[in-house]
């Protein structure tokens, strides 16, 4: 006991050394401090952990500053008399109490450099738990000039390759995107962070990094337009850094499949993000413009064309709907018609086969919506874009006939966007059989008295019962209007799986009733619909090679479109040169 009590005794003379109001005289009191703590037997006393608590609340800037680096030192260089993660928590019991702006930074580069020692020990992520995380403490306490030193102390991890650094990270990055009020400081961080990874130059540092960068913009961005223009920034700062990458890795001939594919998943949250909240679709002519870019580069450095592509082919079929200024609706064409492009280049150079269909002919139909718009820029480039589908329908038939399956859906749905693709994939090569899910999930649309159809032979006879049931209880429902519709409605998404499905030896029958019970079931999807039935017809009429059933059923699903007021004139106007033509042959 009185052991203790002169040790105290010893440790409070000490403290009061530092009240001096010399700054030298108070460094040489901190020191003497932490030399007599060297003296001691581990582990600390109290009276020591009181006293390391005094130093840092010390009202003299010079006298905390001095002991947090002390401190630093003490817990790196003897870990049996204080542990880094024993230290961290009077570090951040300093930052809580408001310190200074230089302060707070001192105590920042102090919890930085102890976190730096423990991931360099050895697997320890769990010893920073993301509700007892250094990094998110220190951010949370609010302290001025300690969120500036977090961005820099966090690049400067990443860019010394720190273990372990991207498993410690992610808490804070997350933490950082989804704070309200502070959309600056997440703009500032990745930005950071982004910069940090390309000056590396390491693919197996690096793509970690910035894919956890990628994932936290899909939290990021939901707030007012200040915070849409800061999502913007950081989404320029990524690609940025994707292009660094890749061109360094280029030019030292270094494997970069895995920054390449890294890049396309980026894309692929970037356009998805814009069709799926309407707070960011004000900047998808910017993002469209950022992924040819990123592309661009791709294919300048010789880089191939990666199946994976497919999830921003998915993602940019359903934006492509949406869009509605001229600017945003030229760059979306402008940057299908280069994918399109590139992949008949890259499959040209590598003497690829194709056996597989093309994940583009899923844009056919919001393409073709655009084929009326009243922009003679947008029309133009929409009719190129038409005139290379109709190069990919025709090689559609031979695709189904090979027995090679198609490599970029051998993998897992392991992302939303690949839902489509491996839809028509699926569709287009089991034809017939396969479809047990999609048989259950339409039953459970249709009410209890169509409960027991018989069974149909493909997915689009499915669809053409469905819709047939809607018909049907859209007409009780214009007898009663007590009672409400139970289906949903069927989705543009849909239609765009059935257009593939036209040009299937076997499926394309009924898809061609499909389109015409589709567009009848919805008048949005009357006009878009009608024009690609009479796209499909061209092709067709222009091609003896193809079914003649196919063309029939697309003619005879006409009428059906009828019940819009403005289908009639159109189709009389555009099928009668067609008419006239055979008879005069």
């Amino acid at each position: 006991m009185a052991s203790a009590s002169s040790g105290a005794a010893a440790f409070s003379r000490l403290v009061d050394r530092t009240r001096v109001p010399d700054p030298t005289l108070q460094r040489h009191a901190v020191a003497a401090f932490f030399r007599h703590l060297l003296t001691l037997p581990p582990p600390l006393p109290a009276a020591a952990h009181d006293g390391i608590s005094s130093l840092l609340a010390s009202p003299h800037a010079a006298v905390a500053a001095y002991a947090c680096a002390s401190l630093a030192r003490l817990a790196v260089s003897r870990t049996d008399l204080l542990a880094p993660d024993e230290a961290l928590p009077f570090l951040i019991a300093s930052l809580s109490a408001s310190p200074s702006p230089r302060l707070a930074s001192c105590l920042v580069k102090a919890v930085a450099a102890l976190v730096s020692c423990v991931l360099r020990s050895g697997p320890a992520g769990s010893r920073f738990p993301p509700h007892n995380h250094p990094f998110v403490q220190a951010l949370a306490s609010g302290a001025d000039g300690a969120r500036a030193e977090l961005s820099r102390q966090a690049a400067r991890m990443v860019a010394e390759g720190v273990d372990g650094v991207v498993g410690f990270l992610r808490p804070f990055v997350m933490f950082a995107v989804v704070r309200k009020g502070d959309a600056a400081f997440a703009r500032d961080l990745i930005g950071a962070l982004a910069a940090a990874a390309a000056a590396a130059g390491k693919s197996d540092a690096a793509v970690p990094v910035l894919k956890l960068l990628g994932e936290s913009l899909l939290h990021f961005g939901r707030g007012d337009g200040e915070e849409g223009r800061l999502w913007l920034s950081s989404v320029e700062c990524l690609v940025d850094a994707y292009v660094i990458l890749l061109r360094k890795l280029a030019h030292a001939q270094r494997p970069a499949y895995d920054a390449q594919a890294s890049s396309v998943e980026l894309l692929e949250i970037l356009l998805s993000q814009c069709s799926l909240h309407h707070q960011l679709l004000g900047m998808s002519c910017a993002v469209l413009r950022l992924s040819k870019y990123l592309f661009s580069v791709q294919k300048d450095l010789g880089l191939c064309y990666l199946p994976e592509i497919s999830g921003v082919l998915s993602s940019l079929s359903c934006i492509l709907g949406a869009l509605e200024f001229e600017s945003e609706q030229l760059a979306g064409l402008k940057l299908l018609a280069f994918l399109i492009e590139w992949r008949h280049e890259n499959a040209l150079k590598t003497n690829e086969v194709v056996h597989h269909v093309s994940e583009e002919l899923l844009c056919v139909l919001p393409v073709i919506n655009l084929v009326i718009s009243p922009s003679r820029s947008v029309k133009a480039v929409a009719s190129h874009v038409l005139s290379r589908f109709s190069l990919l329908v025709l090689e559609l038939p031979a695709s189904c006939s090979s027995e090679q399956q198609d490599i970029s859906m051998v993998h897992h749905i392991s992302r939303p966007t690949f839902i489509l693709p491996k839809l028509v994939q699926h569709l287009w090569s089991q034809s017939s059989s396969g479809f047990f899910f999609t048989k259950y999930a339409i039953c459970k649309g249709l009410p209890e008295s169509a409960a027991n159809y018989s069974e149909a032979n493909y997915w689009t006879d499915q669809i053409n019962e469905y819709l047939s049931v809607l018909a049907r209880e859209k007409l009780t429902l214009d007898g009663s209007s007590s009672k409400t519709m139970s289906s949903a409605p069927i989705s543009s998404l849909v239609s765009s799986v059935v257009s593939v499905l036209v040009m299937h030896p076997k499926l394309g029958t009924s898809a061609a009733r499909s389109l015409g019970n589709l567009g009848a079931s919805d008048s949005k999807l009357g006009m878009p619909l009608l024009l690609v039935i009479l796209f499909y017809c061209k092709i067709m009429y222009s091609n003896d090679n193809l079914s003649a059933n196919s063309l029939l059923s697309l003619l005879e699903s006409l009428p059906s479109l009828a019940t819009h007021g403005f289908v009639l004139p159109l189709a009389l106007q555009l099928i009668s040169p067609m008419l006239k033509k055979d008879a005069q042959s």
